[in-house]
């Protein structure tokens, strides 16, 4: 994020700075600078997220945002960055990167609008969900009849919340079965389908550079940061 001296006023104003005192110009440039990346966290980036993704979760943008805040003197040098954070224990900011520029990613398992809260595509993942991982200690039905038999067996025991899955060439869904009813000659089985996998799924991402365009946002706010500055540090060197 570059300041760049636009306008009579603004050019007079660093002249007169720079006359004043040696501090008072790197300190207007350098508040400037960081006013500006703080903009981006706090407000503009925002504005850009919600345009640009499902937030499900409103505070996620700014818990995950970060400011380099410009230092020293040298106002050649001075500069400040803002963007996300990676956190390991999070893997929507492993992907965040690639929102930005593009790419592929790999996902063998989608959560499906059936494990959210409310069943809305725009709601969280239930809690009761989110544990769901692998497949190794789940019920492997080839097919419907083995899915009935699943079913009726998970409804034998008690656990309505038993989880099975369809498996066909490494693809198939997360199954929950909800209840299971005997009629007169066939079963009737209420589930929701929770989660669809595979193993080789490589979602394309197109690049969307929230990011670049929330700065570019705020940028454009140098100039009147600047003055805001500039009048505190004439006031107080004055």
């Amino acid at each position: 994020m570059l300041l760049q001296y636009d306008g009579d006023d603004v050019f007079k104003m660093a002249i007169r700075l720079k006359e004043l005192h040696r501090a008072a110009l790197p300190n207007a440039v350098r508040f400037t600078l960081n006013d500006a990346a703080f903009d981006v966290k706090k407000n503009t980036l925002q504005d850009e997220a919600l345009s640009s993704f499902i937030n499900r979760k409103p505070s996620f943008f700014k818990r995950f945002s970060g400011v380099d805040k410009a230092t020293g003197w040298n106002i050649k040098q001075m500069e400040s960055s803002v963007g996300m954070i990676k956190d390991p224990g999070v893997q929507a900011t492993e992907d965040i990167e690639v929102q930005e520029t593009g790419g592929s990613l790999p996902r063998a398992q989608i959560m499906l609008p059936g494990s959210r809260v409310s069943k809305s595509e725009r709601k969280p993942v239930a809690s009761r969900y989110k544990a769901i991982g692998g497949f190794k200690d789940r019920t492997a039905a080839r097919n419907k009849k083995e899915f009935v038999k699943a079913a009726f067996a998970a409804e034998k025991k008690k656990k309505p919340d038993h989880m099975r899955y369809v498996s066909q060439s490494g693809k198939g869904y997360i199954i929950e079965v909800k209840k299971v009813t005997k009629l007169k000659k066939r079963l009737k089985i209420k589930s929701v389908i929770v989660a669809s996998f595979d193993n080789d799924r490589q979602l394309h991402i197109n690049p969307n550079p929230f990011v670049q365009r929330a700065s570019l946002k705020s940028a454009n706010q140098l100039v009147s940061l600047f003055k805001k500055n500039a009048i505190h540090q004439l006031r107080k060197y004055k």
